[in-house]
């Protein structure tokens, strides 16, 4: 009979179609007679509604594609509002209050996307309790979380039923060297190298920075999108998913992505995948990084001065660019194009430009035909 219901214990909700849902209603009833369960009447409702109140969730089911599936009743969210001032007023906090606090926000997960991002600061604070009746001091991170609660709240409250059909797979990986991502079914790749400081970090910290690098390549792919995140780190999974960990590090940056595909409707989710299947991924990470040069800063410095200020550098990456805009090999974060050599607006920059020697000839050649003005970095061949 293709019953659509939602059972909790011993709370049953059930939905259809308007024209079909008294039918649906009738044969619940019976069936659940026949199965021994007795049925309070008085607190069951028969009528159907296009908002209902169901284990402490409004359910709504609207007219639309954009329809709200649930929300989270005012009064569940005053009372939290209500702990939080109590706690803003005293100027401090015990364990107890703010465990209270934290237990009744992770009961509305399921209707507000960043409750669990909005957590892991409060978490933290809890950790240092030896008992229950501690007084604990909260730091300024918590406290900015807790006045998110109190401004923003409403604003999350609410998740849909129905969500994107546009799907994509981000595949990354991280090497001790670099980073590398691809895009699936377009085929787009994105790829860098790690800073000295970055690649002295943990295979975690490296890994999840990785998926965090992803999607900031391919932003302008992804907004509006379902996006599932394959990596063969089961921590950096884990730490998508969560919206966060005991780790400090790992958890900023599950939030900066999660802010992230927050502001830009994207509905993310993380799967493992096999470190044999990361084939491209893995690839790009090991990129050999020996024709990564670039000059001393005082040297550029120096020819900044001389011939600038430059305003782009054409062959760069996040880890070597002279300058605010740059072109790179493969997408990256913050590359304003990808091949420097397919570029249409050499003749509109004053191009700083330190090409690998072979790609010198065509380096000429676009500057002449765009007319183009440069300071150009080449070795001093005497004999040629």
């Amino acid at each position: 009979n293709d019953l659509k219901t939602v059972s909790y214990v011993d709370d049953f909700y059930l939905c259809d179609d308007a024209s079909l849902i008294e039918g649906k209603i009738e044969y619940a009833i019976q069936e659940l007679g026949k199965l021994g369960w007795h049925i309070n009447l008085e607190k069951s409702c028969f009528t159907p509604k296009t908002e209902c109140k169901f284990i402490g969730f409004l359910v709504q089911t609207g007219v639309g594609d954009k329809a709200v599936g649930l929300k989270v009743p005012k009064n569940r969210i005053d009372k939290v509002n209500k702990d939080i001032k109590r706690i803003f007023k005293k100027g401090q906090a015990t364990a107890r209050a703010l465990a209270r606090i934290a237990g009744q926000i992770v009961s509305m997960t399921k209707a507000v996307t960043p409750a669990k991002l909005l957590l892991r600061n409060l978490y933290r604070c809890l950790r240092s309790r030896t008992s229950w009746q501690d007084l604990l001091a909260l730091d300024m991170e918590t406290i900015k979380d807790l006045r998110w609660w109190l401004k923003a709240f409403e604003a999350w409250n609410g998740k849909a039923f129905r969500h994107q059909n546009i799907s994509i797979e981000i595949a990354t990986d991280a090497s001790a060297e670099g980073w590398g991502a691809t895009m699936f079914p377009s085929g787009l790749k994105a790829q860098g190298y790690w800073t000295i400081e970055q690649s002295y970090k943990s295979s975690n910290f490296r890994e999840t920075l990785a998926v965090l690098l992803g999607l900031l390549a391919f932003l302008s792919q992804v907004k509006g999108k379902s996006v599932t995140i394959l990596s063969d780190n089961v921590s950096a999974v884990c730490y998508i998913n969560m919206q966060g960990g005991p780790a400090m590090e790992l958890s900023r940056i599950a939030r900066e992505m999660w802010s992230l595909a927050l502001k830009y409707n994207i509905q993310l989710k993380a799967q493992h995948l096999k470190g044999v299947l990361n084939v491209q991924a893995d690839t790009l990470s090991r990129l050999s990084s020996q024709y990564e040069w670039c000059l001393h800063q005082k040297v550029y410095d120096y020819l900044n001065v001389l011939w600038g200020p430059h305003t782009i550098d054409r062959f760069a990456t996040m880890a070597t660019t002279k300058c605010i805009k740059y072109n790179s090999r493969f997408l990256d974060p913050a590359s304003m194009g990808v091949d420097a050599l397919l570029q249409g607006d050499w003749g509109l920059e004053n191009n700083y430009v330190n090409p690998p020697i072979r790609l010198l000839d065509q380096v000429l050649d676009i500057m002449c035909r765009q007319q183009a003005t440069a300071t150009v970095i080449a070795p001093e061949w005497k004999a040629q």
